[in-house]
């Protein structure tokens, strides 16, 4: 729960080490003779990858949980008590930026190879994202609009469909609320493509900032409830009654804009000659 390995170099029958525990150096603990008479005095502040998952190994191992969730300006944490009813607790940071992130050459940032399951998902998501700014930028309205035969599909329709996406999943059926514009306005029954076929006739400026908008809302979103889980459901329902994980929507988006992205890739070739991932 600590993320350190037992040393078992220095392991006696009175002594355990753990180390090293990364950023923290190590940690021991000694077998006393002395019975306990008080709790602890040492709080331990466990900073974890992914809440849920971190409460729920501890309950495993007989701690319990005292009241809900709390969130804060800058982290969510959860108050536990060991079996010992000592207390310590576990925190999420909000918005973590670790100074060793690897940014590629084109720009993006490489998904976590060592985090939890929360911030290597929305990393990957946001590895997707970037992908698709890459493959789209620079270019003119000409080069959005750029299509290749037999195929409809447009750079810029790419843009606003995935735009439309980022609504659908994470406003629209996790939250259970009505859509917003542009989407809120369409005819759906008199072009069920409108987002395809209209993005040719905005400007490059409106498509970019329609999506990049798009997508902080969703990051947002995703902010604001990641404290209770990949697990929780979506408050929209499928006709059948079931609603999909956040963990479901998450990876579908990944799946969504991978798909998307190999699009981009042979659309952006055909325009400028420009190829990569």
């Amino acid at each position: 729960m600590l993320g350190g390995e037992i040393d078992s170099r220095t392991k006696t029958d009175t002594w355990v080490g753990l180390g090293p525990i990364e950023a923290y150096g190590s940690l021991g603990f000694q077998k006393v003779p002395e019975g306990k008479a008080v709790k602890n005095r040492v709080h331990l502040d466990l900073d974890v990858d992914d809440l849920e998952t971190a409460v729920q190994r501890a309950r495993t191992l007989g701690a319990r949980s005292v009241g809900d969730v709390v969130e804060e300006q800058t982290n969510w944490f959860q108050v536990m008590h060991d079996v010992e009813d000592n207390e310590f607790c576990f925190i999420l940071r909000k918005n973590r930026a670790p100074e060793d992130r690897v940014i590629d050459d084109v720009g993006r940032p490489e998904p976590p190879v060592g985090s939890g399951e929360i911030e290597t998902l929305l990393g990957f998501l946001d590895y997707q994202r970037s992908t698709l700014e890459w493959k789209t930028r620079g270019l003119d309205a000409t080069g959005l609009a750029q299509r290749v035969s037999p195929s409809s599909m447009t750079l810029g329709g790419i843009l606003k469909h995935l735009a439309w996406v980022e609504d659908h999943w994470f406003s629209y059926f996790l939250f259970n609320v009505d859509r917003s514009e542009p989407w809120k306005s369409v005819d759906w029954s008199a072009d069920q493509n409108w987002e395809w076929n209209s993005a040719s006739s905005d400007s490059p400026e409106d498509l970019r900032a329609l999506w990049s908008l798009a997508c902080e809302r969703s990051r947002e979103n995703v902010r604001s409830v990641i404290s209770a889980g990949l697990g929780q459901r979506a408050a929209r329902t499928w006709p059948n009654g079931e609603s999909p994980s956040l963990r479901w929507i998450i990876v579908h988006m990944i799946e969504e804009y991978a798909r998307h992205n190999g699009h981009a890739d042979y659309l952006r070739e055909s325009v400028d000659g420009e190829t990569g991932e």
